[in-house]
């Protein structure tokens, strides 16, 4: 048994020959051309919303209530790494992902 292993780097159609030997005496051997494809990568990312804004007084002793955004997949099979960004960013702000 044998096993094909590695990470794509990138797209395409690979076609190689997979040739096995026993450890006969004499040995035996036989070979088959084989193919694999490798489709592009697709990132299936959603956000629940595309913008959010709210206007923030100088000096204002209350801040407007936080906004949740929801990141979801319906395709990806592994975890999703995300970062989470202000812009422009303001020393006072916070954002962080929760």
């Amino acid at each position: 048994m044998g096993v094909l292993q590695g990470t794509p780097t990138a797209a395409g159609t690979f076609s190689f020959t997979l040739t096995a030997t026993d450890s006969n005496s004499p040995a035996a051997t036989s070979s088959a051309p084989l193919s694999i494809v490798i489709r592009p990568a697709q990132t299936d990312v959603a956000l629940s919303t595309g913008s959010m804004s709210f206007t923030l007084n100088a000096g204002a002793a209350t801040l407007p209530s936080g906004e949740n955004v929801v990141v979801s997949s319906t395709s990806a099979t592994t975890p999703v790494t995300f970062s989470v960004s202000v812009a422009p960013a303001a020393p006072w702000s916070q954002c962080r992902a929760a």
